[in-house]
């Protein structure tokens, strides 16, 4: 009887340790993806990807910068941005050459203050070679200060918060 309990132990013994071994082999796995992604691909890192432009007047076309690098192993492209609102951002230069891993680039764009009132919050969706975030949004945010001849509204309706 002892005999058959110690067999029947080991043979528990024996699926623990197998189960172990398969999870382990599977963190494995997972982890070399994740390590191959981060040195065998392109990553793009925003150092912020919201700008508050602040209080700005209704005259203004403000510029807004948003300063990137490449922390992948592999040449990232900038491949299009996407302003959400035509009339109200403006796209500005940016890199259409590959940043090769370990330096920066910026995006740079133009809030278009007379197309707009109020509180505001706009967005440029930029797409990379990155193929963990493939689309990045960059939000600009502010007030736009009121006209002075009394007129809040824009010339071009754009309250949205798109």
């Amino acid at each position: 009887m002892a005999a058959k309990s110690r067999l029947q132990t080991l043979q528990v013994v024996l699926f623990v340790a197998s189960f172990a071994f398969f999870a382990l082999v599977l963190a494995d796995f997972a982890y070399q993806r994740v390590v191959a992604a981060a040195f065998f691909h392109p990553r793009i890192s925003f150092d912020t990807t919201i700008l508050d432009v602040g209080t700005v007047s209704h005259q203004d076309r403000v510029p807004v910068e948003f300063r990137f690098r490449n922390t992948g192993g592999a040449a990232l492209t900038l491949q299009e941005i996407k302003p959400s609102c035509g009339g109200c951002i403006e796209v500005g230069d940016y890199p259409h050459e590959s940043v090769a891993p370990g330096t920066s680039g910026v995006v740079k764009a133009f809030l278009l203050a007379e197309n707009l009132s109020g509180d505001v919050r706009k967005v440029l969706m930029v797409k990379s070679t990155d193929p963990m975030k493939e689309w990045v949004p960059l939000t600009v945010v502010g007030r736009i200060s009121p006209r002075e001849d009394g007129d809040s509204s824009p010339d071009v309706p754009s309250t949205d918060k798109s």
